[in-house]
């Protein structure tokens, strides 16, 4: 049976379908008739690179926490990208992409009946954003930089003591894998993506992974890789320059704007 104690962290999942509508509904519906404490994240990929402090105080709690949304790999580096540390021991996680309603229900509520309810609303995100980006499993993860030298768009930075990490998540091309696609150790995830183990799905067979990993690797970079890795770099240096320099004379621009005003 599950610890009926402990919060619950339930991700509404707002900018995806690949939780099926009737199982969120249900679950959902039953936490809203309940007197379990929950909070409802309208999506857990954007409050995790947000570092929602409502994150933060829920894992902080001392009973642990119980997490209803996607994959568990998936869900527990997201976490991580918020600045938390998992506990195996205190956190579990529930997976509705995979689990019918009525199995999360049976956990969440230790086996008694749960409560028949209409789902509340769930207030949409305040900008447009779609949370579209990668998300890396340290377990796995070897820094071989291949993804930084890779991606044009600048999500990935370097960190102080030099590993990769998403520094700039809103700069990830919205539906682009390419990045876990070729990255050798098979330790970037995109949560919303339908693929799996990229999508944060348990890896079952590493001899097919890698061999699926050489293929992709083949197909975006030829032969010469390091070749390919440094050229993309360079042209991901100039996107960065130009749109550095477009910055700049946007707030030229509007300071001249506010002084012509004054």
């Amino acid at each position: 049976m599950g610890d009926t104690s402990q919060p619950i962290l339930f991700c509404n999942c707002s900018n995806s379908d690949i939780i099926p509508a009737r199982t969120k509904q249900r679950v959902l519906g039953a936490l809203s008739g309940s007197s379990l404490e929950h909070v409802v994240v309208p999506d857990l990929c954007r409050a995790a690179a947000r570092r929602s402090p409502a994150l933060t105080a829920l894992a902080q709690r001392a009973g642990g926490l119980t997490v209803v949304a996607c994959h568990p790999r998936a869900v527990r580096w997201l976490l991580h990208a918020a600045g938390l540390a998992w506990d195996s021991a205190r956190y579990r996680v529930l997976n509705m992409r995979t689990r019918s309603a009525d199995a999360i229900m049976a956990e969440l509520f230790g086996g008694r009946p749960a409560p028949v309810s209409d789902p509340p609303a769930v207030a949409p995100e305040d900008d447009d954003w779609v949370p579209w980006f990668p998300v890396i499993d340290y377990d796995r993860c070897r820094n071989c930089r291949q993804c930084f030298n890779f991606c044009l768009f600048g999500a990935f930075a370097l960190s102080s003591d030099g590993n990769v990490q998403v520094a700039e998540p809103w700069n990830c091309k919205n539906n682009c894998p390419a990045c876990a696609r070729i990255c050798p150790e098979a330790a970037i995830m995109f949560p919303k993506l339908d693929e799996e183990p990229i999508n944060g799905a348990e890896i079952t067979d590493e001899q097919l992974v890698r061999a699926n990993v050489k293929l992709n690797v083949q197909e975006l970079l030829g032969d010469d890789v390091y070749a390919a890795l440094g050229a993309r770099r360079r042209q991901a240096k100039m996107r960065l320059l130009k749109k550095r320099a477009i910055e700049r004379a946007e707030q030229e621009r509007e300071k001249c704007v506010g002084q012509g005003d004054a």
